[in-house]
């Protein structure tokens, strides 16, 4: 009882075949439609392009909303015909045949393949030939007709095979080899899925290549050769991991090493493996998926005698198959709840499920489902005593059984036909080879004279060619000579380039040095001569006097420092040793705390330290010690560049959307033009003594610089003797 409700029959596993080549798995969510602006779409086209529109928008409906896709595909057959279009009719008709295949209505759908089948063969269009065929063949494998489906898949395999398509021969092998399986040739069905698995491999067809491989997979299974089939399976899903838009291999991989696991008896991993399916069609919305997976869940119950729990899976199942209109996978999971209540006992309710999948497989013909059904019944009467019954369902199944196995034979045979004519032709081509090589010895005196004269006539050919070729490079290595001049002189201009380059590093290390030695003699040189007449004269000095010296030794402590930390600053920026760490910055925030710390040193010289900026909403994306930086060194100079009783100003104005400039004005001593033009300059960079003798680095206005750069801003200066100083600088706005 429970092999029968297993997924392991070939409707099944077709069925799996074509969700998994779907883009979009059955979700269960209805689209909506806007018809009328999709009216309006159609309206505004005419000719072949209206009628592909129409099959477009039918083939993208067809499992959303099948009636509104069968009204789209009716209308541009309309069309196709009107205009004595045959490969759109074709095309038309085919997409009509997908809509009712899709719906499981097969008779129907048979009968659209038929007609777009006669068009394309008329108007030979090979390749749409071969796949409206292949749907036939489908729709023949579906309703247990093998040996119908086997000869068409042999058609379709061979035409694709004429016409280079190598997805489509990799496909037709699959089915071929899922044929082979269910009719017990399962040699057969190994070679076709492996050379489905090479060719597709080949081709880089990786999505084929992980079907075959799951097929190898289920082949094993049934062979119960288990760790062949785990091996199998454990390929197939690293294939589809691979594929990062085919999820639903995966899980279809996890369910079946369940359903695996569960054969050879090691339960505790079934239920894991189709939780992990369970949870991947959930997320797809896979409604498709998520029935499978509760079919399996029921099938593990059921094989450990848990029908309660399986009934309940098989019905959850069966409502999502009633919902997606998916028949075949409605049919296997009614025979699943017939068994789980035949089981339990109620044989009344089993027999009602049976009754559900016997008239879908009756109206299908579908043979191995039907005997499927009539054995399960057979056994029902029985257990009812109801004898009469049993006998005649059993009589029932043997016939059914019967005719299922004639066709199984008359395939078989068919197959060793075609197996007994390729041997025939072997041994037809083995004779007609031997021949061929008496005929080449008999000719082998002509070959070797028609030989002899090839030679001759290439050893021609070939001291003319040597001739040609030593000419030929002759002028080459004339073109390769001008060409290494050119080579040459653009290597010079480059080498000047960077002698260029390395004369003004050479000014930039030598301006370094010179900073380093002028400015940095004048305090360390103080620094020493107080210390020394302080250590001579320690005990002579009276505490004023002390005091003055320290306070010397401060402000040559102080100058030092700021040289040394300037130094150090720049020297980082040279080096690319300089982090730079853009945030979101408040921008009158940062003025106003710079502003506080120089509001002592302008306050010594008398000076107006005004914050012209009081916006709070401007935001800068800017590094905040280099901001400070900036802001402090231009107020600095500013205030010791400005008598006493003068002014300094810091403004802001907003240039555009993206930019806001900041401006420090004082009304100090001002510079000439050539000061200005070498203020960034650092080969030319002085260090001037303040209005007050205050000392400078010489460095501060191109860290300045630099840090500005950084932003993507620019830095400028006007100025004038007596006149007062501007440098005006911009950041980027948030």
């Amino acid at each position: 009882m429970v092999s029968r409700i297993l997924p392991s029959n070939l409707l099944c596993l077709f069925s799996l075949f074509v969700f998994l080549m779907m883009p979009c798995g059955l979700s269960g969510k209805t689209q909506v439609i806007n018809t009328d602006s999709l009216e309006l779409e159609i309206s505004k086209k005419s000719g072949l392009e209206k009628i592909q529109f129409l099959i477009s928008l039918s083939n993208e409906y067809r499992t959303s909303q099948p009636e509104t896709a069968f009204a789209f595909g009716e209308r541009a057959y309309r069309f196709a015909t009107a205009a004595s279009n045959a490969v759109e009719q074709a095309n038309a008709l085919h997409n009509l045949g997908m809509i009712f295949y899709l719906r499981s209505d097969y008779n129907d759908a048979m009968g659209y393949f038929k007609k777009a089948v006669v068009i394309r063969d008329s108007i030979k269009d090979v390749k749409g030939y071969c796949n409206s065929l292949a749907s036939i063949a489908n729709i023949q494998n579906f309703q247990g007709n093998y040996f119908a489906a086997t000869d068409l898949y042999k058609e379709v395999l061979t035409l694709r095979d004429q016409i280079q398509d190598e997805r489509g021969v990799a496909t037709t092998l699959v089915n071929l080899g899922m044929i082979y399986r269910v009719q017990g040739s399962l040699d057969l069905a190994l070679e076709m899925y492996m050379l489905a698995a090479a060719k597709s491999d080949t081709i880089g067809f990786t999505e084929g290549k992980a079907w075959a491989v799951f097929n190898v997979a289920m082949l094993y299974k049934m062979m119960q050769q288990y760790d062949n089939a785990l091996k199998a399976l454990d390929q197939s899903i690293e294939i589809y991991r691979q594929l990062s838009d085919n999820r639903k291999g995966v899980a279809l991989c996890y369910n079946e090493f369940g359903t695996i696991y569960n054969s050879m008896g090691e339960a505790d991993k079934v239920l894991k493996f189709h939780e992990q399916a369970l949870a991947i069609y959930e997320s797809l919305h896979d409604m498709y998926g998520i029935a499978r997976t509760y079919t399996d869940f029921g099938n593990f119950y059921f094989s450990h005698n848990d029908f309660t729990k399986a009934l309940d899976y098989y019905e959850k199942s069966y409502g999502l198959r009633i919902k997606i209109d998916d028949a075949p996978g409605r049919i296997q999971t009614a025979q699943a709840i017939a068994a789980s209540y035949t089981a339990l006992k109620k044989y009344d309710t089993a027999l009602r499920y049976y009754q559900v999948a016997q008239e879908f497989a009756s109206e299908e013909n579908m043979l191995s489902t039907m005997e499927s059904n009539f054995k399960g019944m057979s056994e029902i009467y029985a257990a009812q005593h109801l004898f009469q019954k049993a006998y005649e369902f059993s009589w029932k199944y043997s016939d059914t059984k019967d005719s299922l196995f004639s066709a199984r034979i008359t395939s078989r045979l068919a197959d060793l036909q075609v197996k007994y004519e390729t041997d025939a032709n072997r041994r037809e081509n083995e004779i007609l080879r031997k021949n061929n090589q008496i005929q080449e010895l008999t000719l082998s005196k002509e070959r070797i004279a028609r030989y002899f004269l090839i030679i001759v006539t290439l050893a021609v050919l070939g001291i003319l060619l040597i001739i040609y070729s030593r000419y030929r490079n002759g002028r080459l290595l004339n073109a390769q000579l001008v060409q290494q001049k050119e080579q040459l002189s653009l290597l010079l201009a480059q080498l000047q380039e960077r002698e260029s380059q390395l004369k003004e590093l050479n000014a930039m290390k030598d301006r370094f040095f010179s900073i380093v030695s002028h400015d940095l003699r004048g305090p360390l040189g103080a620094f020493y001569h107080l210390t020394e007449a302080m250590a001579k004269e320690i005990d002579t000095l009276q505490p004023e006097e002390i005091k003055e010296a320290l306070d010397g030794l401060s402000q040559s402590a102080d100058q030092l420092y700021k040289l040394l930390e300037n130094l150090l600053e720049w020297a980082r920026i040279q080096s690319g040793n300089k982090l730079f760490l853009p945030r979101q910055l408040n921008l009158s925030r940062c003025i106003q705390e710079t502003v506080n710390i120089l509001s002592t040193q302008a306050q010594l010289k008398e000076i107006s330290l005004n914050d012209n900026f009081k916006d709070d909403s401007v935001e800068v994306l800017a590094d905040p010690d280099m901001v400070s930086t900036i802001i402090r060194n231009l107020i600095s100079n500013a205030i010791k560049f400005t008598p006493r009783g003068g002014r300094v100003d810091i403004s802001t104005q907003l240039q555009d959307p993206n930019v806001v400039e900041i401006a420090v004005t004082d009304t100090g001593i001002g510079m000439d033009d050539e000061t200005v033009a070498n203020l960034f300059q650092i080969g030319n960079t002085q260090s001037h003594i303040g209005t007050e003798n205050e000392n400078g680095t010489g460095l501060g206005l191109i860290l300045c610089k630099d840090f500005v750069e950084k932003h993507g801003g620019t830095l400028n200066v006007v100025s004038a003797p007596k006149m007062g100083t501007t440098f005006r600088f911009t950041l980027p706005l948030v």
